[in-house]
C-alpha cells in the first residue's frame, strides 16, 4: 500500500533503511548472477518502487549497487538504467560528491571499471554531474574523479 501511494518516504529512517538495504542486496545478487540481466531488471524495478529518498545511513550501501548495475560489465548493461536514472536525477551537491568519492574509493563500484564498457558508462554518468555543480572546487573534484576512472 505504501508503494502504491508513493508514501515510503514517510516510514522512519531506520525501517526505511532496512527496506532499501534489502532491495540493494537483491540488486547486488542479481548483478553477480551469470546471465542475470533479467533478474537485474526485476531487482531495479523493486528498488525503484521504494522511491529515491534513500536514508543517509544506507546511502553508500544502496548506491554502490545502483552504480555497479548502472555501469554494467564487459558485455554491457541490462535495461535497468531506465529504472535507476531517477536515483541520480534527485541528488543534491553533497550526495553527488559522495557518489564521486565512491568512484574513487569504493571497491564494489570500481570492480568492473577496468573494462572499457563499464568505464565508459561511469565516465558518461560522471559527466552528467558537471552541469549540476556550481562551485569550481567541486567541478575540479569531478574532473579528478573522471581522470581516475579513466586510469583504471
Amino acid at each position: 500500500m505504501l508503494v502504491s501511494l508513493n508514501a515510503v518516504h514517510y516510514i522512519p529512517d531506520g525501517t526505511r533503511a532496512k527496506l532499501f538495504r534489502r532491495a540493494a542486496e537483491k540488486l547486488g545478487e542479481a548483478k553477480n548472477t551469470a546471465y542475470g540481466w533479467g533478474i537485474e531488471l526485476s531487482a531495479s524495478r523493486n528498488l525503484a518502487q521504494l522511491g529515491i529518498v534513500v536514508p543517509s545511513i544506507a546511502f553508500e550501501e544502496v548506491y554502490q549497487e545502483i552504480i555497479a548495475v548502472w555501469c554494467g560489465n564487459y558485455w554491457g548493461t541490462s535495461k535497468s538504467q531506465k529504472d535507476l536514472a531517477q536515483f541520480f536525477e534527485g541528488l543534491n551537491t553533497d550526495q553527488l560528491r559522495i557518489v564521486m568519492k565512491m568512484f574513487r574509493e569504493n571497491e564494489r563500484v570500481k570492480e568492473e571499471l577496468s573494462q572499457s564498457k563499464p568505464k565508459n558508462m561511469a565516465v558518461e554518468l560522471l559527466d552528467s554531474f558537471n552541469s549540476r555543480l556550481t562551485i569550481e572546487a567541486h567541478k575540479q573534484e569531478l574532473r579528478d574523479t573522471i581522470k581516475g576512472v579513466k586510469k583504471l
